[in-house]
């Protein structure tokens, strides 16, 4: 069964938002929570924190909607975006999908806020992994493809010819 999808918002401070998301997000809900942060940047706030501790399940449309409003910020019209995402199953998407890069995905609020906290009035906090890209070096027991366990191409395993041996 669906759980009904939710969302409350509140100012922090005077240049801060954030948005508690809850239940279960997907196309129907997507415009509603779009609209709400746009008014958000509209209203002037600099600061965007989007609460997903509460989310269930969601679909690609939340990536969407996080990418949208991440352009919108960073674009001049506001500034940073922080996703607040638990170490649960339901957000290893934004590993998955290497939105991590992207985005601003941090385990808690308070984390969040100190980094809000220490970039001043400059909005632009200091996430770590925010920026250039870094590619984490691949670890022995996953292959090429990336799964645990294969041996793909890499080293002499997995480096089999027909009629040779």
């Amino acid at each position: 069964m669906k759980q009904a999808f939710s969302f409350a918002d509140r100012a922090l401070d005077s240049s801060t938002r954030l948005l508690e998301l809850r239940g279960e997000f997907d196309l129907t809900s997507a415009p509603d929570v779009e609209r709400r942060i746009g008014d958000s940047i509209a209203d002037g706030m600099r600061r965007l924190i989007v609460d997903m501790s509460a989310v269930e399940l969601f679909d690609s449309t939340m990536l969407s909607v996080l990418l949208r409003a991440r352009n919108r910020l960073e674009s001049g019209e506001a500034s940073p975006l922080a996703v607040v995402c638990p170490g649960r199953d339901v957000c290893e998407i934004f590993e998955v999908t290497g939105l991590t890069r992207v985005l601003h995905v941090v385990a808690s609020l308070d984390e969040a806020l100190r980094a809000f906290a220490a970039s001043g009035d400059s909005g632009a906090p200091s996430f770590p992994g925010h920026g250039a890209v870094q590619v984490a070096p691949r670890s022995p027991a996953i292959g090429r493809q990336g799964r645990p366990g294969h041996p793909g191409r890499s080293g002499s395993q997995g480096r089999h010819r027909r009629g040779r041996r």
